[in-house]
């Protein structure tokens, strides 16, 4: 819900946690700025993945490409990471010296796997 409302008691994207609209929220929550709600479930939204075909790349060419994307080198490149007040436009914001993309396993994916309907 960013930049709409902020977490002002709980922990963030967890039931139970309260939100408040913010007081210069846009449209559509321009209308119910300062409102309060109660998170009564939170649905995990994880970044699709980068993906290869590992039937066209070498095992070395895998390793590679994920050291590459793993470096410090692209975790530092504001056309990718940009910091909010740095006046640059990349793909994700970096909050923190921690962004950075990280490699995982088909395992990550299971809490959409397990999202009960």
């Amino acid at each position: 819900m960013v930049p709409y409302a902020t977490c002002i008691d709980g922990t963030a994207n967890e039931a139970g946690s309260v939100y408040a609209v913010n007081a210069d929220a846009t449209a559509p929550f321009d209308t119910v700025q300062g409102e309060k709600y109660t998170v009564i479930q939170s649905t995990p939204v994880l970044n699709g993945p980068f993906a290869y075909n590992g039937d066209t790349l070498s095992s070395e060419d895998v390793k590679a490409i994920q050291d590459l994307f793993t470096s410090d080198e692209v975790a530092n490149d504001s056309l990718i990471f940009y910091s909010k007040d740095s006046g640059e436009q990349g793909l994700y914001e970096k909050k923190s010296d921690a962004k950075c993309f990280l490699t995982v396993d088909d395992a990550w994916y299971d809490p959409i796997r397990n999202m009960q309907s």
